[in-house]
């Protein structure tokens, strides 16, 4: 999500304020290029607790945390247009 606003400071100059927001929810979403190319499918598979059914561990043994996109970030900045 971006939010900006532009500010006239004569005829041939302008300048903008942006608030910019990604992840916005702050939801876990794996990253998948990094995990294509790098998981561990036999970690990922298993059943590690034991409960009959498949853990889907996305981060494999080490727990990286790599394999994961970054979570909610936020960024302000001003532009100037000549």
């Amino acid at each position: 999500m971006r939010l900006q606003k532009r500010l006239t400071i004569n005829e041939n100059m302008s300048a903008y304020l942006y608030f910019q927001v990604y992840n916005l929810f702050d939801h876990d979403n794996i990253n998948q290029r990094y995990f294509q190319d790098n998981a561990d499918i036999e970690w990922y598979l298993a059943d590690q607790d034991g409960d009959g059914h498949r853990d889907y561990d996305v981060d494999g043994k080490y727990d990286d945390p790599r394999y994961w996109q970054r979570g909610r970030m936020f960024q302000m900045g001003v532009g100037f247009q000549f």
